[in-house]
């Protein structure tokens, strides 16, 4: 998942994969990828939320982003598209697979 967390926050870059959580800030922030969220029924195309952005050894810090949640139209060249949607869904699709593969490896090492 996305996140606006700040490259000097002590816990950049903040990953957390799909359908899980995180916590975070010394354990004071619960951060949570979940693509059920992203299908959300509201009458605009753009929404503000307050997103963690990370942490020093003495603040939380929080910004506040605004989101476009409106499917994107395909280019009319047949050209690629700006959006990076399908790149971003080829990405997890990848990562995904890798994390299994590792998964694999790991209990096979484990059963020798």
């Amino acid at each position: 998942c996305n996140s606006s967390v700040k490259s000097d926050s002590i816990d950049f870059p903040l990953l957390v994969p799909n359908g899980t959580y995180f916590y975070t800030a010394n354990q004071c922030v619960k951060c949570k990828c979940d693509s059920i969220n992203n299908s959300m029924l509201q009458y605009s195309c753009n929404r503000t939320v307050c997103d963690y952005s990370g942490y020093t050894s003495s603040n939380i810090s929080t910004v506040l982003v605004t989101q476009n949640a409106c499917a994107v139209t395909p280019s009319s060249g047949g050209g690629d598209s700006d959006s990076g949607a399908s790149r971003s869904i080829l990405n997890g699709w990848v990562w995904n697979k890798l994390l299994v593969l590792i998964h694999f490896l790991l209990f096979f090492v484990y059963l020798l």
